[in-house]
């Protein structure tokens, strides 16, 4: 299942303003960041139902109110993206990635997005953003990326929006904000039984440090081929539009997943990576050479290949990589293991075994 969310983020307005025009409107429950730059972040329970008419009358409420650019952002399971920006109140610009999906079309047929004005954008973003960036997420001549998510992460940045508070949504921010957020104490709860939150993103040192870098998912998204779901899209896709087009879409789910491990490789931090190249072309020779690859380049981010992997429930690609020396025990930076992590799935899944049987050999 894909991600699901939904945030606003009011521009040139105090934290506590945002929190007095909220309350008035009594829309619930929700948290409001701090001021960063220009903006502040909104967290609304009532919106998290996906009901888009409910996000951009709060939008609008707060716009209007006061008199400033909000925009609210709402993702759908990773396949859509769609943002409502309202001026004073007044709706200026909207987007969609996928208008049409849910409405019946053939297969590789798409009317593309809709909305999305560069030129109403431009003037809210950082100094020295150009129209051919806006352009470029909006709409890219390469085709969207596969996580719809990431076109709110790139539109985040060109706006000097928070990109990790772009990232979340009312249920993300109180289920995983705290392992997430490193001033996530400093946001305020609205509503009756919202708490205050107080961050737990550690480093081995017991301060505050960085996000788990964007590598690990890269690979999990390249090793996506090999997920039990794969085989079961492409038989429910082959019932719906015939057998004669099996090769065409196993070409788009799987330049889909590049498209993906792509952009998340663009956006690590780390030195010194194999190419997108070298991964695709492990990767195309089997889960034992892309493993083989890894331990050899990267050794340094198997734990956490792993456990992303484990938590995917990629089995030949763990068993690969156990192979190529895997520690199931080894802690990452939040102290888990890929066998916490195996365990997840329940005692009697597979994966678990794998991973047990794994922690097993090395007690011998």
């Amino acid at each position: 299942m894909g991600a699901f969310f939904t945030n606003l983020h009011v521009r040139k307005a105090s934290q506590q303003a945002v929190c007095d025009a909220f309350q008035k409107m009594n829309q619930g429950r929700a948290y409001v960041s701090p001021q960063s730059g220009d903006w502040v972040t909104l967290y609304s329970e009532v919106t998290e139902d996906q009901n888009d008419q409910t996000l951009r009358d709060i939008a609008s409420g707060l716009s209007r109110t006061l008199k400033t650019d909000v925009i609210a952002f709402l993702v759908h399971d990773s396949d859509i993206t769609a943002y409502w920006l309202y001026r004073t109140g007044e709706l200026t610009d909207e987007f969609n990635s996928a208008p049409d999906y849910f409405e019946e079309k053939e297969f590789g047929e798409s009317e593309g997005a809709e909305g999305g004005d560069p030129e109403v954008l431009l003037p809210l973003c950082v100094p020295g953003t150009a129209r051919e960036q806006l352009q470029q997420v909006l709409h890219p001549a390469d085709g969207y990326p596969i996580m719809a998510e990431e076109i709110v992460y790139e539109l985040a940045k060109l706006l000097g929006i928070d990109d990790t508070r772009a990232s979340l949504g009312f249920n993300y921010f109180e289920n995983e904000g705290e392992q997430i957020l490193t001033d996530i104490a400093e946001f305020q709860p609205i509503g009756k039984s919202t708490e205050r939150k107080q961050s737990r993103v550690q480093d081995t040192k017991g301060t505050a440090g960085p996000l788990p870098d964007m590598y690990p998912l890269a690979i999990n998204m390249l090793a996506h081929i090999w997920k039990p779901e794969y085989e079961q899209q492409i038989q429910t896709l082959m019932k719906m539009f015939g057998k004669g087009k099996e090769e065409e879409m196993l070409k788009q789910m799987r330049d889909s997943f590049d498209r993906g491990a792509r952009d998340f490789l663009k956006k690590s931090q780390l030195p010194n990576l194999p190419t997108i190249e070298e991964l695709k072309a492990a990767r195309d020779q089997g889960p034992e050479a892309l493993a083989a690859l890894i331990a050899k380049k990267t050794p340094a981010q198997m734990t956490q290949i792993g456990i992303a992997v484990a938590q995917a429930g990629v089995e030949p690609f763990l068993a690969a990589l156990f192979k190529h020396g895997l520690e199931p025990n080894a802690p990452d930076s939040r102290g888990l293991t890929v066998l916490q992590i195996a365990e997840r799935h329940g005692l009697n899944s597979s994966i678990y075994r794998l991973a047990k049987a794994a922690a097993d050999r090395k007690k011998q």
